[in-house]
């Protein structure tokens, strides 16, 4: 058949593929590197292959298959940021058509096309075929396998020896991507044990042996990177919302796509032949896979270390969509255009308009950090970047007439104090903060404290950028204030802690030696605009000696009394201490996700002094506020 005639044939399938591209290539040039590419294309700057493995694979969790793809194609081909990318942008568009071949021998094209019209336009599938990492090359490293399992089972007396080789190669490559894709490989060989015909399982179990042959390079990499534990440092357990949450951003939390698929559902149902068994078959079978790796993750991520992410669900997903939709009739022509065209219009206006995809995703936080610094005044302007410094070096999408003199967090500033003890020794009257989200909040209140007006801020997936300034203050970050000092001493609440009115100065100062000192409770949480902005709270005291512990608490108690849902406290030992006045100025400053993350319903605050020396001390300044957070820093996944 020519090329002609089989576009002829297969209009729609032809329509979708082009679509997918459109998608996955627009603005190729511009397409950022992400954190975790640039970490990768960090660790593949080696002159020989076996420090390749030592520092560039071991270091990491992921087994070395995609890093040492990465490495072999930058050496070749360069470092460009479409270079590194190309390869999985074109797996990612291999994945629909080999989904679309599996699926159609499964069930029929009405099926086949309705999946992959899923696939082309889902932030999901399109945002990791734009990640050169191991999880759009995962995905289809598994059709792939699936690709020729099915002929294998399906059809052993057909080239079976060639089946099995191709199955094993792909299976052993799935063990060198992931080590969930890994399980998939373990899942798929099982599985064919239960359905291949039963005088060619001897010959079948060989595919284990294969497989084992070529994952034995691994294996001691892999024992290596069991000993040095997951990445439960910093990615938190699933809730039980995450299911929820899953299915919401695999719709591209978008009202429309979800009533276009229980469209979709119920054009099946209405048309629905109780005869295809074949199907149902193989419905149960990719629901059976998806499930097992998602519950495999999870109850590993609850109970052992947290491993979970959407990322990693991707490897079975076109099963999950199969699971939903592989018992649809093979329906007419014209419906079956109808619903195609449906799906590509609800999915492309979700991820363009209500995603924002190519906005968000294609605005790199620290090219976009680099970016905002350079808008600004030099002469004016101190620059300070809390972010990974190894990333303030890269020129990508473009060169940047980038500021020299800045601090980076733990380059050449390393402590809360040190940057403290910058910006008030700082000539300049203009304070640039790029602030990455994994890095302390306190630098924020820290800034705004000696920088108090906020000239703007400007908010990425992860990242802030914030410019400064000192003088009349005309737009401030904070949105709310309650000056606990002033209620403490001028005001008749019942709710105060500790508070003794003998200890108060005529300068309207607290005095105090007591360990379990002053503060407020009861506190009602209103006004917070939403679940990731901050609570700063601030207090200035002087101290007896410039070692004394002083530790300002915020918690959110429990109504029965137990542990704190939330607790947070900074010492005094943390900020500069100056010798002039023998003041600290501390400050403990968290996200309010962290507490609605811990409770259904939010509590009140309850702040105190915590004296842990019992050393006199004196409390000039006790406030507390509530900044404007960044609403984008999970925008990639959440919805907003």
């Amino acid at each position: 058949m020519s090329i002609k005639s089989y576009i002829a044939q297969n209009k729609l399938l032809v329509l979708i593929i082009i679509l997918a591209g459109i998608l996955r290539f627009w603005n190729f040039f511009e397409i950022p590197l992400t954190h975790d590419e640039v970490s990768a294309l960090n660790r593949t700057h080696f002159d020989h292959f076996s420090d390749l493995i030592e520092y560039g694979v071991k270091v990491d969790t992921h087994p070395p298959g995609v890093q040492v793809f990465t490495y072999l194609w930058v050496q070749t081909f360069g470092y460009e940021q479409w270079v590194v990318k190309l390869p999985f942008i074109l797996m990612g568009l291999g994945s629909l058509l080999l989904a679309y071949s599996i699926f159609r021998r499964w069930s029929n094209q009405t099926v086949a096309l309705l999946i992959i019209s899923l696939m082309a336009t889902l932030q999901f599938t399109v945002m990791y075929s734009q990640i050169a990492r191991p999880y759009v090359s995962g995905m289809f490293l598994v059709l792939c396998m699936v690709y020729f399992w099915d002929r294998l089972v399906n059809r052993p007396e057909k080239n079976f020896w060639r089946n099995l080789i191709l199955t094993g190669v792909f299976g052993a490559a799935c063990g060198y991507n992931h080590h969930f894709t890994l399980l998939a490989t373990f899942l798929i060989g099982v599985t064919g044990v239960f359905f291949i015909d039963k005088k060619y399982l001897v010959r079948y179990l060989t595919l284990a042996i294969l497989i084992t042959l070529l994952y034995l390079p691994n294996l001691s990499i892999f024992l290596h990177q069991l000993d040095r534990g997951g990445v439960g440092e910093w990615l938190g357990a699933p809730t039980p919302h995450y299911t929820l949450e899953f299915f919401q951003y695999a719709s591209n939390h978008s009202v429309l796509l979800r009533l276009v698929i229980v469209l979709l559902i119920a054009v099946g149902i209405y048309n629905y032949n109780p005869n295809n068994k074949k199907a149902l078959k193989w419905v149960w079978v990719s629901g059976a896979w998806f499930f097992m790796v998602f519950a495999i993750g999870y109850i590993y991520s609850v109970y052992r270390n947290p491993v979970l992410q959407h990322s990693m669900l991707i490897f079975f997903f076109p099963f999950l969509l199969f699971a939903l939709f592989g018992w649809m009739p093979d329906l007419k022509k014209k419906t079956q255009v109808y619903l195609v065209l449906l799906v590509l219009f609800a999915g492309t206006a979700s991820l363009s308009i209500h995603r924002k995809h190519f906005e968000i995703f294609y605005a790199n936080r620290y090219f976009q950090m680099k970016e905002d610094a350079a808008h600004c005044d030099q002469d004016r302007t101190c620059f300070v970047f809390a972010t990974y410094t190894h990333f303030l070096d890269m020129n990508f999408p473009r060169a940047i007439n980038f500021p020299s003199n800045y601090l980076a967090w733990e380059e050449n500033v390393n402590t809360i104090q040190e940057f403290e003890e910058y910006l008030i020794n700082s000539d300049k009257d203009q304070l640039f903060l790029g602030h990455v989200e994994h890095f302390p909040k306190e630098l924020i209140a820290i800034a705004h404290y000696y920088y108090p007006n906020l000239k703007w801020v400007k908010y990425t997936s992860g990242a802030a950028s914030y410019l400064f300034s000192r003088g009349w203050k005309y737009q401030d970050l904070s949105y709310q204030e309650i000056d606990v000092l002033n209620v403490l001493i001028n005001t008749s609440v019942p709710d105060k802690i500790n508070f003794n009115p003998n200890n108060v100065s005529s300068n309207q100062s607290y005095l105090d030696t007591n360990e379990w000192s002053v503060g407020l409770e009861d506190i009602a949480m209103y006004g917070i605009e939403h679940d990731y902005d901050l609570l700063s709270v601030m207090a200035k005291v002087k101290l007896s000696k410039p070692s004394q512990n002083i530790t300002l608490v915020a918690e959110f108690p429990e109504m029965r009394g137990l542990e704190p849902v939330y607790w947070a406290g900074e010492s005094s030992n943390k900020y500069f201490f100056n010798p002039q006045d023998s003041t600290v100025v501390i400050h403990t400053t968290f996200s309010f996700d962290n507490v609605y993350s811990k409770t259904k319903f939010f509590p009140s605050l309850k702040t105190f002094i915590w004296n842990i020396d019992k050393q006199p001390f004196t409390l000039l300044e006790y406030k507390i506020k509530f900044f404007e957070g960044n609403r984008n820093k999970y925008s990639l996944w959440e919805d907003f």
